[in-house]
């Protein structure tokens, strides 16, 4: 569906934003947690919506469909 080089973008791109949560997760948890509970919460839901949200709206159904190697190969 997708050669390997955009695969491997896609992969590192994920990584970078798991980090970035990782960090700003002890800010919500310690900083804004205790002043308002109900923020944090939110922060977290409404996170949590939008991943939902932008997966749905993924442009291709890859179940069943070959990998490519190159983005030459058009098989």
């Amino acid at each position: 569906v997708y050669p390997t080089t955009i695969r491997a973008t896609g992969v590192g791109f994920c990584g970078a934003m798991g980090r970035i949560g990782v960090l700003i997760t002890p800010f919500i948890a310690q900083v804004i947690f205790p002043k308002s509970g109900i923020a944090a919460l939110l922060i977290y839901a409404i996170v949590c919506i939008l991943s939902g949200i932008f997966s749905i709206l993924l442009p291709i159904e890859t179940k069943g469909r070959s990998l490519q190697e190159t983005t030459k190969d058009k098989s």
